[in-house]
Order: structure tokens, then sequence, then C-alpha cells
């Protein structure tokens, strides 16, 4: 009898050891499953706000560390109208026998971080000419008062993140400058960028109502944007060299979409410069200062600069 019991007993006590750990296996199962669909939530989350997750392997710095950085769907826009007062029909005019508007194209082309590059434009004539070099162009409304308003129009139906706005007048546009402030706008925070250069690198005179001059905050942001001298050398005083405005804007694109909602401000009129509205709203424009040297082109003798930088460059 005593010997039955005891079997007795060790069947049920493996009965109970099997049944515990079918019980321990199922929580492990439930809670593996648990950690899936949590996860899985995050993602979709994550991806319903418009941030697609980068699961490329960072660089490798100098110094050994490795940086995870986002990258951005950039592409660049193009503004070309016809009718400048100061320089009609600027887009088209010759530079070294090639139309202007193309040395701006293939200048921008050149940056490996764009994914596209549209000319935005309200003329037929530049359409049909940069078509005939191969370019992408886009028809805008005839009645926007600034080259934004035509980006905000031109970049509808795309899923870029990050418009950079190169004016159609920069015909020698440096790819390394577009990268950097990609790059700039990626690691900042700032809703809007530019570039500057100094005045000496650039070959103008600070003193002309056509080149732009910005000053900046301590963290290289910009204060104001003017035609007239700033900071102005005053007799005694501390000498600050003045910073030459590209004409080069980054924006990101929930910013882009607000700016063109808001009225333009007195500055703004004031001294016809557009990116006054973002600072008169409070937004930070993040300011890449380089040394690479460009030459816009405001008025028609404006072209003899470039024709001899184009020559001294060796890029015909």
């Amino acid at each position: 009898r005593r010997e039955t019991r005891d079997a007795r007993r060790e069947t049920r006590d493996a009965r109970r050891e099997t049944r515990d750990a079918r019980q321990s296996h199922f929580l492990d199962t439930a809670y593996f499953i648990w950690l899936f669909l949590f996860f899985k939530t995050v993602l979709v989350r994550l991806q319903s706000l418009g941030r697609p997750l980068d699961y490329s392997v960072a660089p490798i710095h100098g110094n050994g560390t490795r940086t995870k950085e986002r990258t951005l769907k950039t592409i660049a826009v193009l503004p070309a109208r016809y009718g400048s007062q100061r320089f009609p029909g600027k887009p088209l005019a010759l530079i070294c026998g090639k139309p202007m508007i193309q040395w701006c194209y293939e200048s921008v082309r050149k940056c490996a971080d764009l994914s596209e590059v549209l000319v935005a434009t309200d003329d037929e004539r530049i359409l049909r000419k940069v078509e005939e070099f191969g370019g992408k162009a886009v028809m805008t409304s005839p009645n926007h008062q600034t080259g934004t308003d035509r980006i905000a129009e031109a970049i509808q139906g795309t899923d870029a993140e990050l418009i950079v706005n190169v004016q159609g007048d920069e015909p020698l546009m440096s790819a390394t400058v577009l990268s950097q402030l990609i790059r700039q706008m990626e690691t900042s925070g700032a809703e809007m960028g530019t570039a500057a250069v100094p005045f000496t690198v650039a070959g103008r005179d600070p003193n002309d109502h056509n080149a732009v001059k910005v000053v900046l905050d301590a963290k290289g942001n910009a204060l104001y944007f003017s035609r007239s001298l700033i900071p102005y050398p005053r007799e005694g005083g501390v000498k600050v060299e003045p910073l030459l405005h590209w004409g080069l804007y980054a924006y990101r694109r929930e910013f882009l979409e607000q700016f063109v909602k808001w009225p333009a401000g007195r500055l703004e009129q004031c001294e016809k410069l557009e990116q006054l509205r973002a600072l008169e709203n409070g937004a930070k424009i993040a300011v890449l200062v380089t040394t690479e040297r460009t030459a816009g082109v405001d008025v028609p003798s404006d072209i003899q600069l470039v024709e001899q930088l184009i020559r001294e460059r060796n890029l015909i």
C-alpha cells in the first residue's frame, strides 16, 4: 500500500510539474508577444508623425565616435521668373553662351544630398529652355509676389521634408555649400537656414545696395538683413567684417507652408527682403558662414564678373 501511495504521489507531482511548465511557457510566450506588439505600435506611431526611421549606419568620425543622424528627404527648387524689374529676362541671359538658368540648374544638380531639382517658373519660355537642356521645370501661378510663394506651390505633390531655395540668379552655386547647409538644418533644429560669405572673399562692395548684408548673434543665427551697410563702422568702433548674404535658403516643410500664410511685414516691405518676414514672426534663421566665392547676378553688369570666374575655374 505504501508503494502504491508513493507511486500516486510521484504521479501527481509529475503532473503538477508538467502543468507548471506549461503555464510558465505560456506566460513567456504571452510576454514576448506583448513586447512585439508594443514596439510595433511605437514604430507605427513614429511613422504616422512623418518621421520615417533611418536604419543606416552612421559614419565614424575622426575621434572614433559614431553619431546617429536622420537624413531628411531634400529637394532644391529654383524660382525663375521672366519679368524681373532690374533685369527683365534674366534667367535666359547668356553667360559664356549658355542660359543663366542652365548654369544654376547644373551647379545645384552636383549636390549628392538632393533627391530632386526643380525650376519653378511662370513663363513658357523658361519652361521650354529648361526642358531643352534636360532639366525638370514646373509652371506656377504668375500672381505670386515672392519666390518663396512660388516654391510653396511647386512642392505640392512631393514628399520633401526639407526644401532648398536656390535663386535662379546664382549660376555658380557650390554643391559643397549646399551639402553643408543641409547638414546644418538636420542638426540645428532651426526652422530656416541660409548662407553668407565675407565681402573680402566675395569681391563685392558692401556699400552696394544690391548686395544684401546680414549680421549674426553669438550662436550664428541671423539678427537682421539689410541693403544698408550693417554693422555700421563708426569711427573708433570695433572692426567687424560685413557678411554678404547669398541667395540661398533652406526650409523645413512645415515652416515653409506656414511662412507663405503670414502677411508681409513692415520691415520686409521696407527693405524688399522677404527673409525679414521670418524674423518679424520670431523664427530662427541659422546662417552658414562659408569662404566659398559666389557671384550672383542682380543687374546685367554682374554677368562680366560671373564669366570671369567661369574662366578662372576652367568651367568651359
